[in-house]
């Protein structure tokens, strides 16, 4: 692999402005970038927590099981994807999946521990390809909806906050990748993406 290769992961929440800066990146750069396409995710994480809810016995395993196989299919497509292209910008890695899944998972029964350890497996094949992670800032106000895929917002500083230290927190634990994250402060896009461009460098 080229010394001039690109390859950095934008971690965060929708409505952080994850996805814009990926983009902008993407165009700084001039490389390809991986969009988040989590939805067969979320879809199952969907269906599992309204069997949760509906306190549906009957299907709850099953959909558990297929929110799980969710999981392990976009981290094994997204590693294909890894292998394909020399320099990518990730809209999100697989950290955020960790996250996602131990958010979900986390105070869980003991039987999705070999998810657990599969899904750490893949951050920790996937950092070696990662030069820098970048995660997005807490910043409130919260925005509401849909983010650009169709994937609900969370708008509650609980949940931001929860999120933002689990994605940091893995990388850190299990990783050796450089991490940027971005102050929480009013920025620009072009004023996010330098400071991406100056952590790169510094490292290199």
């Amino acid at each position: 692999m080229s010394s001039a290769a690109i390859r950095i992961s934008v971690s965060g929440l929708p409505g952080t402005g994850k996805s814009t800066l990926a983009v902008a990146l993407g165009e700084h750069f001039g490389v390809p970038v991986m969009p988040e396409n989590l939805l067969a995710v979320a879809n199952a994480d969907r269906d599992y927590s309204r069997a949760i809810e509906a306190r549906d016995t009957v299907n709850l395993q099953r959909l558990g099981k297929a929110m799980a196989e969710s999981f392990l299919e976009w981290q094994s497509q997204r590693a294909e994807a890894y292998q394909a292209s020399e320099s990518f910008i990730a809209d999100r890695w697989d950290a955020d999946l960790l996250d996602w899944w131990l958010v979900s998972f986390g105070l869980g029964a003991s039987q999705v521990d070999s998810y657990t350890s599969t899904l750490i497996e893949g951050l920790v094949s996937a950092a070696k390809r990662i030069d820098l992670a970048v995660v997005t800032p807490i910043m409130p106000p919260f925005a509401a909806g849909l983010n650009e895929e169709g994937n609900g917002r969370l708008t509650t500083m609980t949940k931001h906050v929860l999120t933002n230290t689990v994605i940091t927190g893995v990388i850190r634990r299990y990783t050796t990748t450089p991490v940027l994250e971005l102050p929480a402060r009013p920025m620009t896009v072009g004023q996010r993406v330098d400071a991406v461009v100056a952590a790169l460098g510094s490292g290199r």
